[in-house]
Formats: structure tokens, C-alpha cells, sequence
């Protein structure tokens, strides 16, 4: 009798992969026993933004397929190049989009949303500018898709998007504070 296998990708923006490791994240470190942990290379023509690293991550084409340059996606060229959920979804496979925060992901703003279909779309908001608020979606989002995941009808290919890195990295530098919010990883 086969085993389904399910698809768990966490996308942690503003991570550096160099930061990973046993001591800072040890729970993000662990992730490769039981899957794999490792770079996705982005050239060197993307701008260093969010939406088309993304979007390069997302499409598995570069900026000058999906036509994304900064963190509003408009203009973009997603239904000629469409992200691995929605494909997944137009396949018939069972997914989840959860994401934290940064809405053109998952909603129909700023150009989005970057990933265009799913079985099901989960999105907290964060509820004011500061940066605990980053945390606090962060924490309901992982929540909330946890209990999706070890439902009954969890689905085949989950995508999972976590934002308070990133806001921090933004607001206050690649610093102490930076690092701490790296260690989210260890719960």
C-alpha cells in the first residue's frame, strides 16, 4: 500500500542561508533530515527585492519571464509563468497557501497575488506597523496552518510564507535584533 507524501515548503523572507545553522535555528536546521534544506539561487540580473526573488523562487523562471521588478508585482507576466502551487492546484492536487503578512502572495493587491490559485488560502494580516505585530502573524499563521496540516484532509503541497524576518532585517538591520528574530526558527 503506497504512502502519500506530503509537500511542506516554509519560505522564510529575508533569511540569510548563511545564518542557518544547529545553534540560531535549529529547527529550521533539522528540516533537512527529513526533507531538504538549501539555497535557491537567484541571479544576478533580480533585483534584490522581495516580489521578484519571489516570484523567481515561486515560477522557476527569472525576471525576464514573469516580468516582476519590485515588491508591486503589476505587470507582471504570471499566467504565462504561473507558481508551483497553482500548478499543483490545476493538477488536481489538494494545497495550502498560508501566508504572514505581505498580502500581494495571496490577495489581489499591489499586482498580486503572486500565487494565483490554491485548495485553500490562508492570510493574517499584520494588525499594526510594528514589529511584534510581524511576530504575531508570523505565530497565527504557523498556527493556523498546523492545524490544516495534521487535519484529516490535509493537503498534498502546503506553502507556508513567514514575514517577520524580513521586517526586521528592514527596520533595523542584518544586527542583534535581526539574528533574534532568526531564532524564531528554534520553536
Amino acid at each position: 500500500m503506497p504512502t502519500l507524501r506530503h509537500v511542506l515548503v516554509i519560505g522564510v523572507d529575508g533569511v540569510r542561508f548563511d545564518l542557518l545553522g544547529p545553534e540560531v535555528t535549529p529547527v529550521i536546521w533539522d528540516f533537512r533530515f527529513s526533507g531538504f534544506l538549501g539555497p535557491v539561487p537567484v541571479d544576478e540580473a533580480t533585483p534584490t527585492w522581495s516580489g521578484p526573488c519571489w516570484a523567481t523562487i515561486a515560477t522557476g523562471t527569472g525576471v525576464d519571464g514573469h516580468g516582476i521588478t519590485s515588491n508591486d508585482l503589476t505587470g507582471h507576466r504570471l499566467a504565462d509563468h504561473p507558481d508551483f502551487v497553482t500548478v499543483a492546484t490545476r493538477a488536481g492536487v489538494s494545497t495550502l497557501l498560508a501566508v504572514s503578512g505581505w498580502a500581494p502572495l495571496a490577495l489581489a493587491q499591489d499586482g498580486g497575488p503572486l500565487f494565483a490559485e490554491a485548495s485553500r488560502r490562508e492570510f493574517v494580516p499584520v494588525a499594526s506597523a510594528g514589529l511584534e505585530a510581524w511576530d504575531a502573524a508570523d505565530e497565527a499563521v504557523t498556527a493556523r496552518a498546523g492545524l490544516i496540516l495534521a487535519g484529516a484532509e490535509a493537503p498534498r503541497l502546503s506553502f507556508v510564507y513567514l514575514g517577520a524576518v524580513d521586517a526586521v532585517g528592514h527596520v533595523l538591520g542584518a544586527g542583534p535584533a535581526y539574528r533574534e528574530a532568526a531564532l524564531a526558527g528554534r520553536r
